[in-house]
């Protein structure tokens, strides 16, 4: 099994599995297909679904939560506030951004950031409220 998804899932305890003899000099890891569809649903940031089997349920799966739950970049979100990277990293280490991290990009991995909290990080980094509608 791939070191990343041991590192990643199994260890921090987000993916569930046991340990069993097959063939081979490696121990490999069995899942519960129950297990396996709570992890997609909870932890889809995780997940790349274009790299996952093409037509697999749990693909789809997926495919469907990562459209559902609309995790986005640090580039996506730098765009939508019109800030540098840089910026958006600043606010992460602060603490203003709430985020997940997928692996990838190094050691610490790539900051996740769902789509649907961009307005009210937008408040927060930028102080920027939408005035009240006028009435």
């Amino acid at each position: 099994m791939n070191d990343t998804i041991i590192r990643w899932c199994v260890e921090p305890g987000l993916l569930v599995g046991r340990r069993w003899s097959g063939r081979g000099p490696q121990r490999g890891w069995l899942f519960d297909l129950v297990d396996l569809i709570r992890f997609v649903r909870q932890h889809v940031y995780l997940l790349n679904p274009d790299r996952m089997q093409p037509g697999h349920h749990l693909t789809r799966l997926a495919n469907l939560e990562s459209r559902s739950q609309a995790w986005r970049s640090v580039t996506d979100l730098a765009a939508y506030l019109h800030v540098s990277d840089q910026v958006v990293r600043r606010a992460v280490r602060q603490g203003l951004v709430p985020y997940q991290r997928r692996p990838g990009a190094g050691r610490y991995g790539e900051i996740r950031i769902r789509a649907d909290e961009f307005l009210f990080i937008r408040e927060r980094v930028l102080g920027e409220i939408e005035p009240p509608p006028r009435t």
